[in-house]
């Protein structure tokens, strides 16, 4: 008797993990709803280092005013490198971090 009891439970529990994944993976199927469920946090803007590539925050990057354009680094090396490169007129303003 107890036997019959205990492989109903597992079969209930097997039952519902069943349906649990079905019902997400239908969830995951339909984009919108899940990001209104999950409350969809909003995208950080990201912006390339001209002289490794590598993309930074632009809130966490080192900056460089280059004439009416600014640029923005990943490291104090990547922006010596740049400086060096480019045009002697361009010089790190105070601050760099912001």
């Amino acid at each position: 008797m107890i036997g019959w009891v205990l492989r109903a439970i597992l079969f209930l529990i097997v039952l519902r993990l069943v349906f649990r994944f079905i019902a997400s993976v239908m969830e995951g199927m339909s984009p919108a709803s899940s990001q209104q469920k999950a409350g969809k946090k909003k995208s950080v803007p990201l912006v390339k280092d001209p002289v490794c590539g590598t993309y930074v925050v632009r809130e966490r990057a080192l900056t460089l005013d280059a004439g009416k354009q600014t640029q923005y680094f990943c490291s104090e090396r990547c922006r010596d490198q740049y400086v060096q490169r480019a045009a002697p007129a361009i010089a790190p303003r105070s601050g760099a971090r912001r």
